[in-house]
């Protein structure tokens, strides 16, 4: 595997809390060259370390592009911020505000930025796509299409939900976490089917198709309503995690072909790594 290079960096969002986030690149950079780059937003509750996202990281640096990952400003990561505040508005923003801190970095250069997300980081992505035209690729994946589109929250648990306010939720890195219903109020605003004919990156969706927790047909509707160019990738036998390293494998090459079809074309001379 080409050698890589990472450091921390700290992102203070518009909201004025710091964002924690990680940047990888390639271990021998050339002067004068720009690169491409790739933002990757967490699932709900997720984090940045995360297996699949480290993972999709190092294989986008393999093939010559700095990659950024970060902590949304929730409870779970190492941002500021809590999760009875969270919301899928912040989520944007942040990844909005993480946008602007990646957009002339040197040497990235700012007209090849993709957004990939897994999840409710996919729908992250889409939203901001609909609100900023500077992603010039996206790859949304395992992700839902709007609020009903998974299977984490059954109708009676959201009726508790909106009756005491809050819910208490069991996640993976911090144990049960209190999040408010404004989250679930803000999440139901959003209908990606809605916002993809307002967008003209190139996308390509890739989705499991055993995925039980947020189902294919999602990534299907999406699909149907994006606009070109854009493709559909599903991963037989795939769940929403992509558990199987074959499962893996497969979802990590396709992100990255999509993206070096699109940051890569009409740039030859700029990638030496």
């Amino acid at each position: 595997m080409a050698q890589k290079e990472s450091r921390k960096v700290s992102i203070r969002n518009g909201r004025g809390m710091e964002l924690a986030g990680i940047v990888e690149y390639p271990a021998k950079v050339t002067a004068g060259k720009t690169y491409p780059a790739v933002v990757l937003s967490h699932s709900f509750t997720g984090f940045k370390e995360i297996k699949h996202l480290t993972h999709l990281s190092a294989a986008l640096v393999k093939s010559g592009f700095f990659a950024f990952r970060f902590d949304f400003s929730d409870c779970i990561g190492e941002s500021e911020g809590t999760c009875e505040e969270m919301r899928l508005i912040h989520q944007v923003d942040d990844l909005l505000d993480v946008l602007d801190f990646v957009d002339g970095k040197d040497p990235v250069d700012s007209e090849r930025v993709g957004l990939a997300g897994h999840s409710l980081g996919g729908l992250t992505s889409i939203v901001a796509a609909s609100r900023d035209d500077r992603p010039a690729a996206l790859v949304p994946v395992a992700s839902a299409a709007d609020a009903t589109g998974g299977n984490l929250f059954g109708e009676n648990e959201v009726e508790r939900w909106r009756d005491a306010g809050h819910i208490h939720f069991q996640t993976y890195r911090r144990g049960e976490v209190k999040i408010g219903y404004g989250f679930y109020e803000d999440l139901q605003r959003y209908d990606a089917l809605e916002l993809l004919p307002g967008i003209h990156a190139p996308i390509r969706f890739i989705h499991g198709t055993e995925d039980t927790i947020v189902p294919v047909e999602n990534s299907k509707r999406m699909y149907d309503a994006a606009n070109e160019p854009k493709d559909l990738h599903l991963v037989e036998g795939a769940d929403h995690l992509f558990k199987q390293q074959e499962h893996e494998e497969e979802m990590l090459d396709a992100a990255v072909d999509w993206f070096e079809e699109w940051l890569r074309s009409g740039r030859e001379g700029s990638y030496s790594v």
